[in-house]
């Protein structure tokens, strides 16, 4: 089921590719055919990612048939449950709203504006997407089996171990992001219309988004424990921390700081939202699962010694893709990104990072079946 989103993608860039075709030459402005376009072409790529798991579905001899029989079919409880869930969406939207209109007006006022803050945070969120709720996907069924029979130790467990597993990855990559945002803006954005001064303001935002990457993939982790203990409620009131502070610091941010700054103080104040949410849902989330002492945790301790390798690798990574810029956007985002990737891997071993070795290893292996 995790390839269904695949088959969206293509689709996707298949009706951009069309619109791209059918705009060809024309004005700054929608027509009502390129609009449909890219509406009906939206909806045929979620409904090809729905239609991808029939197959799945029917292989496992699932036969679909509506039934009405609703009294006494248990569904009261998992409503409720989706209640609370449907709350969460809305009030994340909320704040989405506050910082969509904040940053529009910044851009009014001759900085950079939503654009800019939209294009930073579609490459900020990649790595979770990829990484962060890959593992957690295939770990929800152990996590919830695990739950319903009450072993609380096992939930433990399989929580540490996304946590740590997710952080292999997710540390790194926000370092990179961190160190090689000028290089990685200007190769992905820097074409068209979009000037030098535009990248560098995306950059300095997507800097800012960086660190806040660690705390969205373990904030992620923590609110599928509680959906695996079957508590929606409690997830909804521990995001309405990060919900109040993401509309109250990009409201300060707006007036407080000059246009130009805006964006990135409202970019920065979703990562300090997110820092304080997870950091009080973990501490929840330990009282709930018997954790005495959350902070000398096998999961807390690979966080601080993934932390403590960040800083030499953000920084010799950043030198790195300094140094090579002048050859270019792509030159310096490769050497910086294998500076990082090395000063993680010789760092590893000292500094016990179990999960980051099982990843490298697994990497070498590949590479060495490839090129057998």
């Amino acid at each position: 089921m995790m390839w269904a989103p695949v088959l969206n993608n293509l689709v996707v860039i298949a009706v951009f590719g069309l619109y791209l075709a059918l705009a060809m030459g024309g004005g700054d402005t929608l027509t009502a055919t390129e609009t449909a376009v890219l509406g009906w072409g939206t909806t045929a790529g979620i409904a090809a990612q729905a239609l991808a798991l029939v197959p799945a579905l029917r292989a496992a001899r699932f036969r679909w048939r509506p039934r009405f029989d609703w009294r006494g079919s248990g569904l009261t409880r998992p409503l409720r449950a989706a209640g609370w869930l449907v709350l969460l969406v809305l009030a994340n939207q909320a704040a989405y709203w506050v910082t969509t209109r904040l940053a529009t007006a910044a851009g009014q006022g001759g900085g950079p504006g939503f654009g800019a803050y939209n294009n930073a945070y579609a490459l900020w969120v990649v790595p979770h997407g990829i990484i962060t709720v890959s593992v957690v996907t295939a770990l929800m069924p152990r996590m919830s089996a695990a739950a319903a029979d009450g072993d609380t130790a096992a939930v433990r467990r399989d929580v540490s171990h996304a946590l740590r597993v997710c952080a292999s990855a997710v540390v790194p990559a926000a370092c990179a992001l961190f160190a090689l945002a000028p290089p990685v803006m200007a190769l992905v954005f820097g074409h068209g219309r979009t000037s030098a001064a535009d990248t560098a303001a995306m950059a300095g935002i997507l800097m800012a988004f960086a660190p806040g990457l660690i705390a969205l993939s373990g904030q992620y982790v923590l609110s599928r424990a509680f959906y695996a203990l079957s508590d929606t409620r409690t997830p909804f009131l521990l995001n309405l921390v990060i919900v109040a502070l993401n509309a109250g610091l990009p409201l300060a941010a707006a007036h407080l700081l000059p246009a130009r700054w805006a964006v990135t103080g409202m970019a920065a104040g979703y990562s300090l939202a997110l820092c304080v949410g997870w950091a009080v849902t973990g501490l929840v989330l330990s009282r709930r699962l018997g954790v005495a002492r959350p902070l000398r945790s096998t999961a807390a301790g690979a966080h601080a010694r993934l932390l403590l390798a960040a800083v030499p690798a953000t920084a010799l990574g950043h030198l790195a893709a300094t140094g090579a810029l002048r050859a270019g956007a792509l030159v310096a985002a490769t050497a910086g990104t294998a500076v990082v990737v090395l000063a993680f891997a010789l760092l590893a071993r000292p500094l016990r990072l179990t999960e980051l070795q099982a990843l490298l290893s697994g990497v070498r292996r590949r590479l060495t079946r490839t090129r057998t």
